[in-house]
Order: structure tokens, then C-alpha cells, then sequence
């Protein structure tokens, strides 16, 4: 690889040591990623119970009550995400802002998405009386909105990552369209976030019925057997999209995992 082809570090220094912002990185997209999966997770549960809504009370009361957070849960995942994004950009940036352009169409699609996505589920959390078949499609849509986000999210970040294929992919395709097809690890990293999202969102639910359970025990009974099915069997398939991502690493980052450096190998083993 032609090093020429990464641009120029920034030569004004950082105002703080680089661990500093290391780890605030990783501890707010720790809590991005956290709030997102109770929102996704949520929206996604939010969707099956509002087409089961027709049968049974509990899912309409379930539809009910996450329609109403999910709008929040967007705000906060957004604000949430805005910090570990400007961290990135200022350790990583002559690398975040070259993959960026190489996917400059989805990347300029993710403002356009978000929006549309807010709208949808605030349409649906303020829509009086909202039971008609329609209002389920509308939220599946925005949840499939923000589920694309996502995936355009991981192209980004797994062409940071690769600057070798950087000159490639350009040539190759001038336009910015270069989503990240060749990159074994793209579809497995992807799925490993996005399962566990609906895992985390079953847990919300779960933790929800416990709250609830003076209130109002039959609804709160329904809640932590929902949510607890959806947790327990999603995690399931959660860890075998664990095992495909690890193995799909090159070798010698997946021995890190593995035994090679020991904080790495716990940090899996307690995740």
C-alpha cells in the first residue's frame, strides 16, 4: 500500500493526552450503543406486538407503551452518538473522513433516513387512537430505516480499517457508492450489533414487568415472559453471530481474543 494515499494527520496536537480520548470514546459509544439497543430492539418488538395487537390486549398495551419511548430513545442514541463520533474523528480523523467519501451517497443518506425514521415513530407515539393495520408498517418501515443506518454505519467503519483497498475501491467506482462488499468481516460484524439489539430489547421489556409487577401482575406476568423469551432465544442466536465475527477476523487480531492478550480474551469472555 502506498502510504501517500493516507492524508496528513492534523498537525495541531491534541489538548489532552491520546488515552484521555481513547477512553472516552469507547465509554460514550458504550453508552450510544446502549441506548440504541433499547431503541431498535425496541422497535423492532414494538412491530411484532402491534400486529399480534389484534388478538390479545397485552401486545396492544405493549405497542402502546414503547411507541411512546422509542422517540426518546432515538433522541438519546443520536446525542449519545455525537460524542464518540467527534472522538473518532479527532484520533482517527485522516481516516474517518477518507472512508467517508468513498461512501459519500449512503453516508449523505444516513441525515435523510434519521429523519424519516423520527418522523415515522413520532407520527406513530402522537397518533391518537393509532390501531389500524397501518400504523405496524409505519414503525417496521422506520425500524428498517434505521436497521440500513446501521449497516451503512459499518461500511464506514470497516473501510476505515482497511486503507489498503482505499485506491481500489476508488478506481474501481469514482461515484462514492462503494458500500464495503468484500470485507469478510462487514456482515457478521453488522449482524453482531443488530441481534443484539432485539436481545437488549427483550431485556427492556423483561425489566419493565418487574417494575410493573405491584401495579399490575397479569400485565406485568405477560411482559417478563415476552421479554424474557425474546432475550434468552435471541441471545442464542446472538452468541453464534459472536463466533462467526471472531472467526471471520483475521488471525492474528482473532487470537488476541483467544488467549494471545490476556484484557482482550476476559473483556470477550465477560461481553
Amino acid at each position: 500500500m502506498d502510504p501517500q494515499l493516507i492524508p496528513t494527520a492534523d498537525p495541531i496536537p491534541l489538548p489532552a493526552p491520546f488515552w484521555l480520548f481513547k477512553l472516552l470514546l469507547i465509554v460514550t459509544f458504550i453508552l450510544h450503543i446502549l441506548v440504541m439497543n433499547f431503541m431498535l430492539g425496541g422497535g423492532v418488538l414494538a412491530a411484532i406486538a402491534k400486529f399480534k395487537s389484534r388478538k390479545d390486549e397485552n401486545y396492544r398495551r405493549l405497542f402502546a407503551d414503547l411507541s411512546k419511548k422509542i422517540p426518546s430513545l432515538l433522541a438519546a442514541t443520536i446525542t449519545l452518538g455525537v460524542a464518540p463520533l467527534l472522538f473518532l474523528q479527532v484520533l482517527y480523523g485522516q481516516f474517518f473522513y477518507s472512508s467517508s467519501v468513498l461512501i459519500g451517497w449512503p453516508w449523505f443518506l444516513v441525515l435523510i433516513f434519521l429523519t424519516l425514521a423520527y418522523y415515522g415513530f413520532y407520527l406513530i407515539a402522537f397518533k391518537k387512537g393509532a390501531t389500524t393495520s397501518k400504523v405496524g408498517w409505519v414503525i417496521l418501515l422506520s425500524v428498517l430505516l434505521i436497521f440500513v443506518v446501521g449497516f451503512f454505519y459499518s461500511n464506514n467503519m470497516t473501510l476505515l480499517l482497511t486503507p489498503e483497498q482505499w485506491a481500489a475501491k476508488y478506481h474501481a467506482d469514482p461515484s462514492g457508492w462503494n458500500l464495503n462488499w468484500g470485507e469478510q468481516t462487514l456482515i457478521p460484524r453488522f449482524l453482531h450489533f443488530f441481534i443484539a439489539s432485539i436481545a437488549v430489547g427483550g431485556l427492556f421489556i423483561a425489566l419493565a414487568g418487574l417494575f410493573r409487577w405491584k401495579q399490575d401482575t397479569e400485565y406485568a406476568r405477560f411482559l417478563i415472559k415476552f421479554g424474557g423469551r425474546w432475550f434468552m432465544y435471541v441471545t442464542m442466536l446472538q452468541i453464534a453471530a459472536g463466533l462467526w465475527f471472531l472467526i471471520s477476523l483475521p488471525r492474528a487480531k482473532m487470537m488476541l481474543f483467544m488467549g494471545d492478550n490476556m484484557l482482550a480474551t476476559v473483556a470477550m469472555l465477560i461481553g
